[in-house]
C-alpha cells in the first residue's frame, strides 16, 4: 500500500471554493489511483471499511 499525503493530492489543485464533497471525491480518486484501484488497501488507508468505500463509490458515481 502506497501512502498518499495531503500535499501530493493537492499539489495542483486549488481547494478554495470547492465543496467538501468535491474534496472527498478527489481524495478517494487519488487514493484509489495510488493503490492501483485496490479497494481493500484504499479503504484501509482512508480508515474506513471496504463496504463504506464501495457505498461511497456507488453513491457518488466514481468508478474503479
Amino acid at each position: 500500500m502506497k501512502k498518499v499525503s495531503f500535499s501530493e493530492i493537492y499539489k495542483d489543485s486549488d481547494i478554495y471554493g470547492m465543496t467538501l464533497d468535491e474534496i472527498n471525491k478527489i481524495i478517494v480518486a487519488e487514493t484509489l489511483r495510488a493503490n492501483d484501484n485496490n479497494m481493500a488497501a484504499t479503504a484501509e488507508q482512508l480508515g474506513i471499511s471496504r463496504t463504506t468505500l464501495w457505498r461511497y463509490i456507488k453513491r457518488t458515481g466514481e468508478h474503479v
